[in-house]
């Protein structure tokens, strides 16, 4: 099949070809599960990963092979990219999508991924590629209930989660060694800063989020922001530990060790009843001294996560016409912040309570 210069055209009644890159984790598979339940159209949902896979609907996706994964990916109609970890895959996978001309949305978390995703804006344009980038948990749904107070003059953001254990990739645990080794960017006094010591407070460790330029473009003069994680089943001293021993920034140390966490993880999560859950905190203030509070109280991470990308992409299938090409985040993709958030809600994946002083 030739690779096509645009997306293709479909009317409501034909069937959409989806693809799940990075289908095989957990993320992807929660994916592929809400795309089912939700996607109220004839659609063909399909997985890829690197390595071969007994499932009937599994494809080869090997980036590194360039030509074939291009054409493996000009076969759909849009790409949902939950592979990882972000920060060393960046824009890699956006690229093979807008050259095969194929819509994509990622649950990219890292910053710096986001940034060189920001770049493509231009060549997705010309291929009239429409790409949203921060479709997960945070950036996503974060993102969305910050559009929330897009019309108050917001000066200072602070976001926590807290997620209970529960199951965990090697993937997510890679992603989370990479951030803790290197450090974690925030913004005081409106400028983007840098610490590369551990900073808890609380049992919250200070922690990375795209969402530090979704602010930014909500609210141009927003002086501070900062992310903070508590982490499940990882105590504060070992949060420490591995944020400040050099032993933890070697690449294959981290490989190792992130696959020996989402072993516990797994054994841990095998031996409890009880479900994940996750409690996600944004507290904002404006300029006059007001106080903004919102409160998340849903499932767990991944579940919220892929929660969130499924319904993108069922919003990104309905509303294709209207968004152009190019790359885009939430915020500024005109009602995609209240239609996550209503279906969050209404399918009773989590509920958000609202106060304003």
């Amino acid at each position: 099949m030739g690779l096509r210069e645009r997306p293709r055209k479909l009317n409501a009644a034909q069937q959409r070809s989806i693809l799940v890159i990075g289908g095989t984790g957990i993320t992807g598979r929660k994916v592929e599960r809400y795309l089912g339940q939700y996607l109220q159209q004839p659609a063909r949902i399909d997985v890829s990963s690197r390595h071969a896979s007994k499932l009937a609907n599994h494809r080869i996706l090997n980036p590194e092979d360039r030509a074939a994964s291009v054409a493996t990916i000009s076969d759909y109609d849009l790409a949902i990219i939950c592979a990882g970890p972000f920060e060393k895959l960046g824009a890699s996978i956006h690229e093979l999508c807008v050259e095969a001309g194929t819509n994509c949305l990622d649950v990219n978390d890292s910053i710096d991924a986001a940034r060189v995703i920001a770049e493509l804006h231009e060549s997705a344009m010309a291929k009239n590629v429409r790409v949203i980038t921060g479709c997960g948990l945070n950036p996503g749904i974060s993102t969305a209930m910050l559009c929330r107070w897009r019309e108050y003059n917001i000066v200072d953001v602070v976001e926590r989660l807290r997620s209970e254990a529960g199951e965990a990739g090697a993937t997510a645990m890679h992603s989370l060694l990479l951030t803790l080794a290197n450090g974690h960017r925030y913004l005081a006094h409106g400028a983007e800063l840098h610490s590369s010591q551990p900073d808890i407070e609380a049992g919250a460790a200070g922690y990375e989020s795209p969402d530090i330029d979704g602010a930014r473009r909500i609210w141009p003069g927003v002086q501070g922001f900062q992310y903070r994680v508590q982490f499940a089943g990882l105590p504060e001293n070992s949060v420490r530990t591995l944020s400040s021993r050099k032993i933890y920034k070697r690449p294959l140390v981290q490989v190792g060790l992130s696959k020996l966490l989402a072993k516990l993880a797994r054994t841990r999560a095998s031996k409890t009843t009880v479900p994940s859950a996750s409690v996600f905190e944004i507290v904002a203030r404006d300029s006059g001294g007001g106080t903004y509070r919102q409160l998340l109280r849903g499932a767990g991470s991944y579940e919220l996560t892929a929660f969130a990308a499924a319904q993108c992409a069922v919003w990104m299938l309905r509303n294709e016409r209207e968004l152009q090409g190019g790359v885009h985040s939430i915020d500024r993709v005109e009602g995609l912040d209240d239609y996550l958030l209503t279906q969050l809600q209404q399918c009773a994946l989590a509920t958000i309570e609202e106060t304003r002083k």
